[in-house]
């Protein structure tokens, strides 16, 4: 496994400790017009189950369709400013602790499993797994940045 157990459990406490950051640091953003570190948080949490769903299609199914979604649509559409940030640590850990179980359950083998992602075309499980934990990474820097009231700048 590419994605170490030990990678995906740092991102999962860093994530599960910024969940019970105070009000006013949530209601920040790392630079004007861009997300919130709520915002943040919660795309992570709503991310986390699209991912561990398409690790299982891609473990037991064969050829399946891997659907993308508008995260966008899903910040502006469900709520976040109402949502429960206790529900929300609960939902993470349990969805992130379901990830490395079935990555380290499951045999190398099924690793090279590959389906169809609807708009990136072929992905397979290590794939979509590496991403579990470079998503959370990268926006766990815009996170940091919201956090410490400075402008977040992508590496590179």
């Amino acid at each position: 496994m590419s994605t170490t157990r030990a990678a995906l459990i740092a991102t999962r406490d860093e994530t599960l400790r910024a969940l019970q950051s105070p009000p006013a640091m949530l209601s920040r953003s790392y630079a004007p017009g861009k997300w919130s570190m709520r915002q943040l948080l919660l795309h992570l949490v709503d991310c986390e189950g699209v991912l561990l769903d398409r690790l299982r299609r891609l473990a037991a199914d064969d050829k399946p369709l891997l659907w993308a979604y508008d995260q966008d649509r899903w910040v502006a559409e469900l709520a976040v400013d109402g949502r429960s940030l206790e529900t929300a640590a609960a939902l993470f850990a349990a969805t992130r602790n379901a990830v490395i179980e079935l990555a380290t359950l499951l045999p190398a083998d099924r690793h090279a499993r590959a389906g169809i992602h609807s708009e990136a075309g072929r992905k397979t499980f290590a794939e979509v797994l590496e991403t579990v934990h470079r998503h959370n990474a990268h926006h766990l820097g815009q996170v940091r940045a919201c956090a410490a009231g400075s402008v977040w700048r992508a590496a590179g």
